[in-house]
């Protein structure tokens, strides 16, 4: 074997052994990475003990959703400071114009870092009740409710005077309530663990006038079908 042809070899060997201990070294590093990743989320004292959900539709058929929830911080502090955002809730794809509305936090205090509904900066007091509201466009087939952490009870209330929906099984059928000028049917579930997923198929009570038109058009070329029949046997 020449010497060229020996230090060529040399070089191959010697990067297949660095390539091999790069692969064992990711191969530790990943579940460490993860399992940090994960031990920084669960140190976060937060708990939502409800999320409630108002669903309705616009003029224009898209669909608004307000959102209300209830967290407690279990610190030692009364007034905690949060050191970096919360994940509270996730959104689904399409979810837009998503803004804070306050509560017993500045409306800028509730951010969206998409996919992400998050909470930062100094709280009032351990427990405190946020909302916010974001958009959904006409064209969406469900309501997607997805969070990272466990949730105590969900409530959901849907305007049945402009839409109605088709519940994930695990969403139980409550009374209904609301003012009689804007009534709403309410579904609710209870303990929810971390990373649970529930969805609303969309089922709209309002007639698309395209529709609406098309029936207009059928009906009168049936009568004008039965006029004809009936003037050829007179």
């Amino acid at each position: 074997m020449s010497l060229s042809a020996f230090r060529f070899g040399s070089r191959r060997r010697h990067a297949l052994w660095r390539l091999f201990f790069l692969q064992a070294a990711l191969v530790a590093v990943a579940p460490t990475a993860v399992a940090t990743g994960s031990a920084q989320q669960d140190s976060v004292p937060l708990r939502i003990l409800e999320r409630r959900l108002r669903v309705t539709r616009d003029a224009q058929g898209d669909y608004r959703v307000v959102e209300s929830i209830f967290v407690r911080i279990e610190t030692a502090s009364e007034t905690p400071e949060l050191p970096e955002p919360l994940a509270l809730v996730e959104l689904q794809p399409g979810a837009d114009n998503v803004r804070g509305l306050g509560g017993d936090v500045a409306p800028g205090q509730v951010a969206f870092l998409a996919p992400l509904v998050v909470l930062s900066g100094l709280l009032p007091q351990r427990d405190v009740q946020l909302a916010f509201t974001y958009r959904l466009s006409r064209s969406a087939l469900s309501l997607v409710l997805t969070t990272p952490r466990e949730v105590r009870a969900l409530l959901v209330e849907v305007d049945k005077g402009s839409l109605e929906v088709r519940p994930d099984p695990a969403l139980t059928r409550d009374a209904d309530g609301g003012a009689p000028s804007r009534p709403h049917r309410t579904y609710v579930a209870d303990e929810l663990a971390p990373g649970t997923t529930l969805t609303l198929e969309f089922v709209s009570s309002r007639v698309d006038p395209r529709q609406r038109f098309a029936v207009l058009v059928l009906t009168s070329l049936l009568a004008l079908a039965a006029a004809v029949w009936v003037w050829r046997r007179a």
